[in-house]
């Protein structure tokens, strides 16, 4: 049985409201012109990791407005598909406005993607332990993205033993 559909109405009706709300954001926020570039190795790590938490939000919320009568599988698959096919689109449209496309912007956005999935396709509430490992790994999936710029760090300070030597 999907756990929504056994949702009182009233909260079902909220939650696809808050879906559509985040959906209607973040496809604003994805288009729009940057006034003010970001520069700098950690600030443009650091703003280019809001591509986690907001295709996970947008994998949600595709996943939330699909009718439940699709049942859970196709849901998952569709709002997956949806939201790496609008992570796409977004990357060519940002060409086109003065915004930089980038591989590594449709990275973070399948790491979203992923830990949604994973969230949604739970068949049953996690335990202390699940919630834990859960925790973990979204924690490591963020430092793994940040990795660019404390990647380059670690490579500058080995240069610098390197030379003292």
């Amino acid at each position: 049985m999907n756990p929504d559909s056994t949702a009182p109405q009233g909260k079902r009706l909220l939650q696809w409201l808050l879906a559509a709300t985040v959906l209607a954001v973040m496809v604003t926020v994805l288009v729009s012109p940057v006034l003010h570039p970001v520069r700098g190795r950690w600030s443009s790590a650091l703003w280019n990791l809001l591509h986690v938490p907001g295709f996970f939000a947008i994998t949600w919320g595709a996943h939330t407005l699909l009718p439940s009568a699709l049942g859970r599988t196709r849901r998952i698959f569709y709002a997956t598909t949806a939201a790496f096919a609008l992570g796409a689109l977004t990357e060519i449209v940002q060409g086109h406005i003065g915004r930089s496309a980038s591989l590594d912007d449709l990275l973070f956005d399948g790491v979203g993607i992923v830990l949604a999935v994973i969230l949604l396709g739970r068949r049953v509430p996690w335990g202390a332990r699940q919630l834990r490992a859960y925790v973990l790994f979204v924690a490591f999936a963020l430092v793994l993205c940040l990795s660019p710029a404390w990647g380059r760090d670690l490579i500058d300070l080995l240069r610098s033993m390197k030379g003292n030597h």
